[in-house]
């Protein structure tokens, strides 16, 4: 009896030792399975995270570039404020140029009027001798005078007053 009952818990001995290989193999096959899961899980997961990481890299390039192109906007905004305000003091220089030939204007017409009434008043007052000269002439030409004696020698201007001493008759 006794070897046959160590044969016998032997052979258990041994069938459970196989039994419990089996089971550590599918333990090791189940876990080896699982870390191929887990290594999978992990690639998509670190290739999901590189494209956030790239697509949040080329949204920050893209705001980099509005951001620039915002910039150049805005410096070719001051740039035409600039140029805009130097038009402006330009325009204005030359309002207030303008303003000061028009009244340069003005004053040389006011002064030029005041020559005309002058003019026209110094006319006024020779009138009487230019039609008492004209008259003069008519009657030397009537008489037919045709020299006049000079009371004063003749002045080097060719303009002089003739007075009438006699007259024939």
């Amino acid at each position: 009896g006794t070897s046959q009952m160590k044969s016998e818990l032997s052979a258990k001995m041994e069938e459970y030792q196989n039994q419990q290989q089996q089971n550590i193999d599918a333990l090791t096959e189940a876990q080896k399975r699982n870390d191929q899961l887990n290594e999978k899980r992990l690639e998509m997961a670190f290739a999901e995270l590189e494209e956030h990481k790239q697509s949040n890299a080329n949204k920050f390039a893209e705001l980099e570039e509005h951001k620039q192109s915002n910039a150049n906007k805005f410096a070719e905004l001051e740039r035409q404020k600039l140029s805009n305000a130097n038009k402006f003091a330009e325009l204005e220089r030359q309002k207030l140029s303008n303003a000061n030939k028009f009244a340069e204007i003005k004053q040389q017409n006011a002064l030029q009027q005041e020559k005309v009434v002058k003019l026209e008043k110094y006319q006024k007052e020779q009138q009487p001798d230019i039609v008492d000269l004209q008259k003069t002439v008519t009657t030397l030409r009537e008489i037919e005078w045709s020299s006049v004696r000079a009371e004063k020698p003749m002045p080097k201007n060719p303009y002089f007053e003739v007075k009438i001493l006699k007259e024939k008759g």
